[in-house]
């Protein structure tokens, strides 16, 4: 998983298992869509067994649809602009005055992850995975390792997760040489690149009443090797918004190492039949990216059988030190990227949700919202607006 707080308090599965088997079950839609581009959709599988009190087995599967198209790095301008595929093997145009977006066929992405934890007396578990993904042009494995203690009077969890994952890509037309022009002939370093991540996190989670609970988590992860975007390009453009004779694209280049760094705090208050969750996460990393996220959320209970919720979310980013709008032609970088998610940029989102039990320990759960995306100090790219939804049955048995 790679996020802050991924390490959840073991002792809820091996405390909660189903009375009779000893299973539990999640079996879940989502759907991601931006208006006008990207759209990605699918089916996710999880289930849980306890075969003894003090062990647990678990599998989680995922297949992802995405098709739709997304902006290539390049710059708008005020001419129909002409790129190569990819491959290679062919072109595709965008009008004036329109953000370039490279379109491309539904693929598909499946991933899978199988878990152990075994219980240590009643308060220590150590919780091992694996697992992997496969798409037409990426393909990683990983493991992961955790820990987790309750201490004192069981009113605190200590939860700690080391984690290592190795990829590699083979996109389309080969790697292509950081900086070099896109063309249908491009240059190439190869095939295939590859990349390490490694990573840390630490969660402590205290009971501070009976009705108020808090939690506090640090994580670290590197990124090592191969990180640019093989698809992204930079405009090299001079004289400003003119074009000049000598327009051009290059391939992006990132550095081959990212360090990155977070830290968290949430806080859940339960007055009956109310509960509210706030949280705030920092994020930063080597690159010069710096994120502050803010989150609400409430959750009403009607009756034993019925809840519903809201929930926002804002967060303001930093841009990356290399990230840049265009390249002045004969500037020399080490490294650049018109990718605006490494921009500066502004997220607000919000989701309405609500679940149903349909028999005892089953629940039919549903929440949807909208997200929107806006660059602050560079307004040159558009916003992005999307509409995520998600319905899931939870059961046991």
């Amino acid at each position: 998983m790679g996020a802050l707080l991924c390490v959840a308090p073991l002792d809820a599965a091996a405390e909660q298992g189903a009375e009779a088997l000893g299973l539990k079950g999640d079996a879940s839609f989502y759907y991601y869509g931006e208006l006008g581009r990207i759209s990605t959709f699918g089916p996710f599988l999880s289930g849980s067994w306890e075969p003894s009190p003090s062990r647990l087995i678990s599998v989680q599967a995922s297949v992802d649809v995405i098709t739709g198209a997304s902006p290539n790095g390049a710059r708008k301008l005020p001419i129909p602009q002409t790129f190569s595929t990819a491959s290679g093997g062919s072109v595709y145009n965008t009008a004036a005055d329109e953000t370039p977006l490279a379109a491309f066929k539904r693929e598909g992405r499946i991933a899978g992850q199988l878990g152990y934890t075994e219980r240590f007396g009643s308060n220590h578990s150590l919780a091992l995975g694996i697992g992997g993904s496969t798409e037409r042009d990426y393909k990683s494995t990983r493991g992961t390792i955790g820990w987790s203690s309750e201490l004192g009077r069981r009113n605190t969890t200590l939860d700690v997760q080391l984690r290592y994952e190795h990829a590699w890509i083979e996109p389309n037309g080969g790697v292509p040489v950081a900086l070099s022009l896109m063309a249908a002939d491009k240059l190439t370093e190869g095939d295939s690149a590859a990349k390490d991540v490694v990573g840390a996190s630490v969660a402590v989670t205290q009971v501070l009443s009976r009705t108020t609970l808090a939690q506090w988590g640090y994580s670290v992860q590197g990124d090592l090797g191969y990180l640019s975007d093989p698809y992204k390009i930079v405009t090299r453009v001079s004289n400003g918004d003119t074009v000049p004779a000598d327009l051009a694209y290059v391939y992006e280049s990132r550095p081959e190492s990212r360090w990155r760094h977070a830290f968290a705090v949430t806080v859940i208050q339960e007055s009956r039949p109310v509960t509210f969750r706030g949280g705030y996460r920092l994020y930063l990393d080597d690159w010069g990216v710096v994120t502050h996220t803010a989150n609400t959320g409430l959750r009403v209970a009607i009756g034993e059988s019925v809840h519903l919720s809201a929930t926002a979310r804002g967060s303001f980013q930093s841009k990356a030190d290399f990230y840049t709008y265009d390249l002045e032609p004969g500037r020399t970088v080490d490294h650049a990227s018109a990718d605006y998610r490494l921009g500066d940029l502004a997220t607000v989102s919000g989701f309405l949700g609500g679940g149903v039990m349909l028999a005892e320990a089953h629940e039919l759960r549903v929440r949807a919202g909208p997200m929107h995306q806006f660059p602050l100090a560079d307004g040159r790219f558009p916003a992005v607006t999307a509409l995520i939804g998600h319905l899931s049955y939870v059961g046991e048995w």
